[in-house]
């Protein structure tokens, strides 16, 4: 009986047992969760957070402007302002030269009203044509003009005129005595002559150099030969007027082509500005024989003389 006692005491006391073992147990349980817990938040906390780098860039080419512009930039734009809007209607020294209105308009007329006497500066002419009197001429008319307009600086130039050039007029007319006539700045064409020799473009070339001439007193063979030989330089001649002396023109004296045969000769042997000499000397009045001594040392009778073995042969002595 006692030892069935002590048996049954035992059995009784196994769930208490068991119970202590469970409550040990879940408490050992609960403590290691507890420091679980710990570990991981601790963990979790102490993690380090990932790093992100961030390149700041800062661009070379850029000028940066401070926010607020200074009082020297703020005075340096309002000058600059100034300046172009001055530059824009007068003078500026870094924009260049602008001519006022009123100095343009005059520098204008006077440029029209007159012309200039240096050679190098020659302004080109003004040609007009009338052909009224003769319509059919139109079409030469036109090349006339035209031939007026090219040679017309050329000859003042080779002549070494110092003159203003004149406003020359061509006017065809229906019949005069001569192929062409020259009265001051006025050229007068036989509109018939021209008809028949649209090719003679030379004698209006002659007749051009007259309007250059106008001397004071006039030379006529040196005005005539100088005429033809500025018609023969400028490359016109014909079958009929070339440089030379015979029929119709014996000699030098008798001007036109074989006076221009005569001072081919003399600039190409003695002087090559003889032409132009002469043109200053009668332009001023001041022409005589014996500056033919002083431009070749020869006197008009030696050096005619010697263009008639040469270049004037066929010329009477």
């Amino acid at each position: 009986m006692e030892d069935q006692t002590e048996e049954n005491q035992q059995y009784e006391n196994l769930p208490i047992h068991r119970t202590e073992l469970n409550d040990h147990t879940e408490n050992n349980l609960t403590e290691q969760n507890q420091s679980l817990n710990v570990t991981e938040e601790t963990i979790s906390f102490t993690k380090p957070k990932p790093t992100i780098l961030h390149r700041k860039f800062k661009p070379t080419s850029i000028i940066q402007f401070p926010k607020r512009p200074s009082k020297l930039l703020i005075a340096i734009l309002v000058i600059i302002v100034l300046l172009l809007a001055i530059c824009a209607g007068a003078t500026c020294w870094f924009c260049g030269r602008k001519m006022p209105t009123s100095s343009l308009t005059q520098s204008n007329s006077k440029s029209n009203s007159s012309k200039t006497n240096a050679v190098s500066s020659t302004p080109t002419p003004l040609c007009s044509v009338d052909y009224s009197q003769v319509p059919k001429m139109s079409d030469f008319a036109v090349k006339a003009d035209q031939l007026c307009d090219e040679i017309y600086p050329k000859i003042s130039q080779k002549l070494g005129n110092v003159n203003p050039l004149e406003k020359i007029q061509l006017v065809f007319v229906k019949s005069q005595l001569n192929p062409g006539q020259t009265s001051g700045n006025i050229i007068s064409l036989d509109s018939n002559w021209y008809a028949q020799h649209p090719d003679d473009l030379g004698s209006i070339a002659h007749e051009i150099t007259h309007v250059v001439q106008s001397y004071p007193t006039n030379v006529s063979w040196i005005t005539e030969g100088m005429a033809d030989y500025i018609r023969y330089w400028a490359g016109y001649q014909t079958s009929w007027s070339y440089p030379h002396c015979g029929a119709g023109s014996l000699s030098y004296t008798s001007g036109y082509w074989c006076a221009a045969t005569f001072l081919r000769f003399i600039e190409k042997t003695y002087d090559p500005n003889i032409v132009p000499e002469l043109n200053s000397a009668l332009d001023n009045n001041n022409y005589n024989d014996s500056l033919f001594v002083s431009y070749t040392g020869k006197d008009l009778s030696q050096l005619w003389a010697e263009c008639i073995m040469q270049d004037c042969a066929g010329g009477s002595p």
